[in-house]
């Protein structure tokens, strides 16, 4: 018997799926695009004398690691993390079980299946990483130990993500779990740290917490923190290995076990129980009677928010993160004193906020209609009463509920850190209040044109599961791109100009990227509740695009033709 067969075949098949050709040079070009407005930044202070090119090309290749690191965190999410769920929910995860497949073999092979494509984007990162190479301030020595942490982080996020399949029963748990999982280790070493470090504040002793951390692993492969502590280095990528290790042996243990407790459910569920002639009707208390309750309130309002709103906790998980992230801004303010009131803090903790809800909305937006489609559960909606304007109507309800509290509460919090970091003498006020004005806008604008997109994109992507990541690109992504490739151009095009001391002030930039957020919400978004307006029963059954719209389909040229 060969080994691994499944592996062995999804790799076959990969390498004749054009995917694998367009994700590859997608994301070499976004690391190009990337590292070209890092690298006009730093010619531009490097022209004034503040940085070498050395130290330029240092900022380029740690900024295109970043962005690596961030890739590799989320691989997991989106390629792993519903693998298992879905089989097991189709019904076909016990066909594997018929033949002399183990469990190992299985989870490898979905492993593998799901995965490949987004190792091919990682590895087209790494020759647009070498390239600081030749402007110096990086070593091989460096570039080889950063490929190394990125390999180890994405192989361990793709093993989370199976894991957090494995245990759960549902797409929805199947996400949380990934989630949560991912912030323990990526996030939950600093935290510990920074509160261990408020009660004992010699560092060297809590140093280790941080090799859970593949953000550290990242870290200590600069040169200067290797040459202190080689050890922390590779002790952290051993721990990570052994946690991959760990993690894809359990979900082949959990995968056998769990298709052992079906069957059993299956049969049992097959014997018909004759009733008791003296049985008492049994009292809902407790849980059933919170679920009941939940079902006559929403479920007479609109069949749909019942439907995306369940489960009924879902708001509560959005609170539960704004009480984390005050938790963090007190603990700052702690350790850093009056230099923790300041512009910068409340600039970035705005942004990581809105940030923050802004993805968290475009997941929400399209989970159900991924889920049902793929399901196949939008065919019973068809037939029923319910029209158009009651499914949208209804999903928009269902946000409302999740997430308007929580934002209320997020624009208060922002606009008292505008009106309390700054100036004593509050001469930048009007700074800060068209900063905060520009940001509470666009937060508004983005949700709205967020929402419209990420339920088009679910409804029509190949892969519902990554449609999210295309609603982003477009929404949040190419704004700030085409901010940072026209201030880069820009500082570029006139450093031998005669007017060498132009430098981009904060109102050319924050007006840049409020223009150009406007126009791809309205151009995005616009366009995509236009579609679900007109089209929504027919992107339900499945129609294509071009169908709908009364055009001709387009035909995808075959690579693999002899023509």
């Amino acid at each position: 018997m060969t080994f691994l067969p499944i592996v062995e075949r999804e790799l076959r098949v990969a390498a004749r799926r054009p995917g694998i050709y367009r994700s590859r040079w997608l994301m070499a070009l976004g690391a190009l695009l990337l590292g070209g407005v890092i690298m006009g930044w730093g010619d531009f202070f490097s022209s004034r004398g503040v940085l070498s090119q050395s130290q330029v090309g240092g900022y380029i290749f740690w900024g295109l690691a970043a962005f690596s690191q961030l890739y590799c965190l989320c691989a997991g999410r989106f390629s792993t993390a519903e693998c298992l769920v879905i089989e097991r929910q189709q019904g076909t995860l016990g066909l594997l079980f018929l033949t002399d497949l183990k469990g190992y073999d299985i989870v490898l092979g979905k492993l593998v299946a799901t995965s490949v494509q987004a190792f091919y984007g990682l590895l087209a990162l790494f020759p647009v990483l070498a390239i600081p190479l030749v402007m110096g301030g990086v070593t091989n020595g460096e570039f080889w130990r950063v490929v190394l942490a990125l390999v180890i982080t994405f192989v361990f996020s793709l093993a989370t993500g199976m894991f957090a399949s494995a245990l759960a029963r549902t797409y929805e748990q199947a996400m949380a779990r990934n989630f949560y999982l991912m912030l323990l280790f990526a996030v939950g070493p600093v935290i510990l740290y920074i509160v261990v470090m408020t009660f004992f504040h010699d560092a060297r002793l809590f140093m280790p917490l941080f090799v859970f951390c593949p953000i550290f692993t990242l870290a200590m492969g600069n040169d200067a923190d290797y040459g202190a502590t080689p050890w922390y280095f590779w002790l952290s990528a051993a721990v990570f290995v052994f946690l991959t290790w760990v993690f894809i042996r359990r979900s082949g243990r959990i995968v056998s076990e769990s298709y052992r407790e079906d069957s059993v459910e299956a049969k049992s569920s097959t014997v018909v129980a004759k009733p008791a002639v003296d049985a008492k009707p049994v009292r809902a208390t407790g849980k059933s009677s919170s679920h009941a309750s939940f079902r006559k309130k929403y479920l007479d309002l609109n069949a749909i928010q019942w439907l995306t709103s369940r489960p009924g906790n879902k708001s509560a998980h959005v609170w539960i993160f704004m009480l984390f992230a005050g938790f963090w801004w007190l603990i700052m303010r702690g350790l850093m004193g009056r230099e923790w009131i300041s512009k910068e803090s409340a600039v970035a903790t705005s942004v990581i906020l809105n940030l923050s809800f802004k993805l968290w909305v475009t997941l929400e937006s399209g989970a159900w209609l991924a889920r049902d489609r793929k399901s196949g559960a939008f065919e019973l909606l068809l037939p029923t009463p319910l029209t158009v304007t009651d499914m949208i109507r209804g999903q928009l309800l269902s946000l409302r509920r999740q997430f308007l509290g929580p934002l209320l509460a997020t624009v208060a919090v922002e606009l008292l850190l505008t009106a309390v970091c700054g100036e004593p003498t509050g001469s930048d006020a009007g700074t800060r209040f068209w900063s905060w004005s520009a940001g509470a806008f666009m937060l508004v604008a983005d949700l709205t044109a967020l929402t419209g997109a990420a339920m088009l994109d679910a409804m029509t992507a190949k892969n519902p599961t990554r449609a999210p990541i295309k609603t982003v690109l477009r929404l949040l992504i190419l704004p700030w791109m085409v901010v940072g490739v026209t201030v880069g151009s820009g500082v570029f095009l006139v450093r031998n100009q005669p007017w060498p001391h132009w430098q981009p002030e904060w109102e050319f930039v924050l007006t840049l990227w409020l223009l150009t957020g406007i126009l791809a919400d309205a151009y995005f978004g616009w366009r995509a509740w236009q579609r679900l307006l007109t089209g929504f029963r027919h992107l339900a059954a499945g129609e294509l695009p071009e169908k709908i719209a009364g055009q001709t389909p387009r035909r995808r040229a075959n690579p693999w033709s002899a023509d």
